[in-house]
């Protein structure tokens, strides 16, 4: 598959200079280097804080290219970090991935890159079309962590048309994606006492 062809790519990538986010919850803090875009592009942020369904805490912190909306962005990074989620490692898998099943007019495909049992997993997803507008679809990248009971996950998503050639179009982003697996390597989560 395509993708697949992205990973052996990523290795002949130059690394991109970034800033770092960090981005802390009552009990997780994790700094990691801001999307490659935000060089070039300038950026956007949203921060937000609340109780999931669940009754979790969470904090997200979401950045977008400058000359993008939030209403119609194309590009998207974002660090979510949720405490106290009584959930197994698997299970928040199982959710952040389900969504994609759930969106996605044709069964997603979703590629693991590196897993570290159950605290840790990178993976890609591509959804060709979304189910409520069949004529876009996305591509996102996860790094998802877990320590104890904390969870975050940080990730990157494109909206494309869902006609896209994705050969041509991860070709011109690599340097991007290469950035983004570097600081998924790099990135630790630290327990806020």
């Amino acid at each position: 598959m395509k993708i697949a062809l992205l990973a052996a790519a990523l290795s002949l990538a130059a690394p991109l200079r970034a800033e770092t986010l960090d981005v802390a919850s009552p009990q997780l803090a994790l700094a990691v280097d801001e999307p490659a875009f935000t060089a070039t592009r300038g950026k956007l942020d949203f921060a937000d804080t609340g109780t999931g369904p669940d009754g979790a805490p969470y904090v997200i912190h979401e950045v977008i290219p400058a000359d993008e909306t939030f209403e119609d962005w194309k590009t998207l990074f974002a660090v979510f970090i949720e405490d106290d989620l009584a959930l197994d490692f698997q299970a928040y898998v199982g959710q952040v991935v389900r969504v994609y099943y759930l969106s996605c007019v044709d069964e997603p495909d979703i590629q693991v890159l590196g897993s570290s049992g159950d605290t840790a997993l990178d993976l890609t997803i591509y959804c060709r079309a979304y189910r409520d507008d069949p004529s876009t679809g996305e591509l996102a990248q996860f790094a998802l962590r877990r320590s104890g009971d904390d969870f975050a996950r940080v990730y990157q998503h494109w909206r494309l048309p869902s006609d896209t050639d994705l050969g041509p179009w991860m070709t011109e982003r690599i340097p991007e994606f290469s950035h983004f697996w570097d600081a998924a390597r790099a990135l630790t989560l630290t327990e806020i006492d």
